[in-house]
């Protein structure tokens, strides 16, 4: 099932059903759920079976539109830096991208949740909102991705505004529960896709590695796909044949194929009207403060992490608030969201390695020690190692993170990070186009323009006053808050993207307004479809992977019904 060109001959034709441009989630998503059809399904993937340094150079992005203070970039070589070990601040300006079997899910964290029904509806405070779909239309579809991340329930459907008996229901936040999607194939890891890919055989799929397309091919007037032109790193160019193609490789690479495919269509397919690669949104983060050492336990222990059993296993949740959408609607606020993280420190202290207070030397903290030795020793069966994954989400959840963090990066220190993520007005001047500067296949490097706007600034300043008004009017322990936020001054915020960009080939009705249909079909060619998070209309507060998987399922629904 993977191959590479050199296990072809030279004069192999390449001609297939469905080609999958990338194998991230979305991409190998849309290939799994098409292995039923009996159809032949192609996949290429431009990197290897991981990351490496020759293939992760095809990332590398201009950012001639994108500013960053001292203070930014530093929070994002400690941020993306600690997660994508192939990532350079000067090469990646703007975005966290890997290229590999498994795309972005190679050095995410794996964290999960859906999409609540105020992101779907258009809000008239917030400029471009509105999906052409709505949260019901996705809601079986959630259910299949729930299933494929190996997730657990989705603890916000109740809508309660109670935790750990303090009541929320006067506050203008609400509690918010985000989970964790672990690996089918390695218990003490996140899923990655590449290694679960692994494990489906089928006659039917073959995922090409080291195989960067440079342009997709139409018929002569660009009303209809007829395949993708590839290069692998040897130089080697190849044509696939194939009536259906489905871009899958990030909200940056998809908006670049699609204009840098300009043999029939001069400004790109599915540009007529200059959309494609608009409407960049990323969800951005600040610190708003911290929680003094003593405070700690007591915070992580009512807000923390927690183990939640459900579907026949323990899944790890995590706690913590985002604005209701009243309060959003009443003051013009974005989606926001706060949660509690152990802070960064240029090394370890010597507390970092301890057991969890709560243990101590009770039988608890000598099981999760012993629990520890189990899931690092490479003698124990995978599900030995399963069965002590799930007694430390169980019984001790924040220590079992503190211990799953890559060890060769910044350390976990003595107090805890207050941590906003927000949402971003869509806005057609932040954007991905081309650059006059090309990568060693000729195709030009994307040029992003990124801005945070007021409304996104205004949104996290008012959630971390509101988090700590709020927490103190229960008589919980508040947080030491930036002077950015006690001065009322967003601006002075050190903000970063997540590494989530979204939107640039957005679902719209007309192809004025975004470059795909509501089934994700680019706008006046036939065949040609996107899956990813480049196709949402608005982004939300929530981390993305649970949606993109969910609307991956639901296009390869719509696929599947083509291919009948």
């Amino acid at each position: 099932m993977l191959k590479r060109i050199e296990d072809f001959a030279k004069d192999h034709v390449f001609e297939t059903d469905v080609v999958i441009v990338g194998a991230g989630a979305s991409g190998l998503t849309v290939a799994q759920e098409l292995v039923g059809t009996g159809r032949d399904i192609l996949v290429l993937e431009s990197g290897l079976l991981d990351q490496d340094a020759t293939h992760s150079t095809l990332n590398t992005v201009r950012a001639s539109g994108v500013s960053w203070s001292d203070a930014e970039i530093e929070r994002r070589n400690r941020f993306h830096g600690m997660s994508g070990t192939m990532w350079s601040h000067d090469d990646q300006p703007y975005g966290l991208r890997c290229r590999g079997l498994g795309g972005s899910t190679l050095t995410w964290a794996g964290k999960c949740g859906t999409f609540d029904e105020v992101d779907f509806r258009p809000r008239s405070w917030v400029r471009n909102s509105g999906w052409p779909i709505g949260r019901q239309d996705l809601l079986p579809h959630i259910e299949r991705a729930t299933s494929i991340l190996n997730l657990g329930d989705d603890l916000n459907a109740a809508g309660t505004r109670q935790v750990n008996g303090y009541d929320f229901s006067r506050s203008p936040l609400a509690p918010f529960h985000w989970q964790f999607a672990m690996s089918s194939v390695n218990p003490i890891d996140r899923i990655r896709f590449g290694s679960e890919l692994a494990c489906v055989a089928a006659s039917n799929l073959t995922v090409l590695l080291d195989a960067t397309v440079t342009e997709i091919l139409t018929n002569e007037d660009g009303r209809a796909v007829r395949g993708v032109r590839f290069s692998d790193s040897a130089g080697h160019h190849r044509e696939v044949k194939a009536g259906c193609v489905v871009l899958a490789s990030s909200a940056i690479e998809n908006p670049r194929l699609l204009l840098a495919s300009r043999s029939v269509k001069p400004a790109g397919l599915g540009n007529d009207h200059d959309a494609v690669g608009r409407y960049l949104v990323d969800h951005v983060s600040a610190v708003a403060g911290s929680f003094a050492p003593e405070a700690v336990p007591e915070v992580q222990r009512h807000f923390g992490y927690f183990g939640h059993r459900s579907r026949g296993r323990y899944t790890l949740y995590q706690r913590g608030f985002v604005l209701t959408p009243e309060v959003q609607e009443e003051h013009g606020l974005l989606q926001t969201a706060a949660h509690f993280m152990p802070s960064l420190a240029p090394a370890a202290p010597p507390s970092a390695e301890a057991e969890p207070a709560a243990g101590g030397r009770s039988l608890t903290g000598t099981a999760i020690g012993m629990a520890k030795q189990v899931v690092t020793s490479d003698a124990m069966p995978v599900g030995v190692k399963s069965l002590a994954v799930q007694s430390m989400i169980a019984l001790a959840p924040n220590f079992a993170v503190r211990h799953s963090r890559r060890r060769d990066a910044a350390q976990f220190g003595t107090t805890l990070d207050v941590e906003l993520i927000g949402e971003q007005t869509p806005d057609p001047t932040n954007r991905v186009k081309l650059s006059d500067e090309v990568d060693r296949f000729g195709l030009p490097l994307a040029d992003v323009s990124w801005r945070v706007d007021s409304a996104t600034r205004r949104s996290l300043g008012f959630l971390a006053r509101s988090l700590s008004e709020t927490l103190g009017s229960v008589g919980h322990p508040q947080p030491d808050l930036a002077d950015w936020v006690v001065d009322n001054a967003p601006d002075d915020a050190a903000l970063i993207d997540m590494g989530h960009p979204m939107g640039t080939t957005r679902i719209s009705e007309t192809s004025r307004d975004g470059a795909v249909d509501r089934n994700c079909q680019v706008h006046g060619t036939d065949g040609l479809f996107v899956a990813g998070a480049s196709v949402f209309p608005t982004g939300g507060h929530c981390n993305p992977t649970l949606m993109i998987v969910s609307m991956a399922a639901r296009l390869a629904e719509h696929l599947r019904g083509r291919l009948a």
